[in-house]
């Protein structure tokens, strides 16, 4: 595989069977190319990537708050009545079902931000006050890796099966409800910080191109 010293490397594969009687045959694929990326064109790709963990990270943010509307309004509803109904426990179940989407959606983003953190190391010329700022983000996106929401969740699907009383299920949507508010706000500021660090990736792209017109001047 290529490394930093060689841009590019052929290879090709060779099977031989074991044929004992005619004696082994060999055959081989085609040749390959493989050709690492420019530092550059690395960069872009990180760039667009950091693009898209906080497009993620702003949908989180907007269905939570949507989700967060749709539990008043079951609040009210189930409010009107003495016991939990039927179509409001159907209610419940649908909008346990959007939360648990909700948590899948904030991991996939933080693990795509790992794998961002570690490529963006990874780089030939990787900036020593980057990667500190990668590192920081990295311990703020794992904080909000909280199972006590998991378990809120699961808590009250257990309750929905036990028949309760509307006022431990109200309690307990409050619950779930002030954890991922709580998360929100964390969110706000972490989107800020992951803006700062693609700005500042863009401001190191932009140098490197001026960098490699530079060179490219000069060989002419």
């Amino acid at each position: 595989f290529p490394s930093h010293d060689r841009e590019a490397v052929e290879c090709y594969f060779t099977v031989t069977d074991n044929d004992a009687i005619n004696g082994p045959k060999t055959i081989q694929t085609e040749r390959y190319r493989l050709k690492r990326k420019s530092e550059l064109e690395a960069m872009r790709d990180q760039n667009l990537a950091h693009k898209q963990v906080e497009n993620q990270l702003q949908q989180f943010q907007n269905a939570s708050q949507s989700l967060r509307k749709e539990s008043k309004k079951l609040q009210e509803s189930m409010s009107k009545s003495n016991s939990v109904n039927f179509e409001n426990r159907e209610k419940i179940s649908d909008w346990l079902d959007k939360q648990e989407k909700q948590l899948d959606r904030l991991q996939k983003a933080i693990q795509k931000q790992e794998q961002l953190n570690k490529l963006g190391e990874q780089m030939k010329n990787a900036d020593p006050e980057l990667k500190e700022r990668r590192e920081e983000l990295k311990e703020r996106m794992d904080r909000l890796k909280d199972e006590k929401l998991e378990k809120l969740l699961d808590e009250l699907r257990d309750l929905m099966e036990k028949n309760p009383p509307k006022e431990q299920i109200q309690n307990k949507i409050n619950e779930i409800n002030r954890v991922f508010q709580s998360e929100e706000k964390e969110l706000e500021s972490l989107m800020e910080q992951l803006k700062e660090l693609r700005l500042e990736e863009n401001i190191k792209e932009q140098a490197q191109k001026m960098d490699e017109w530079s060179k490219k001047e000069e060989q002419l």
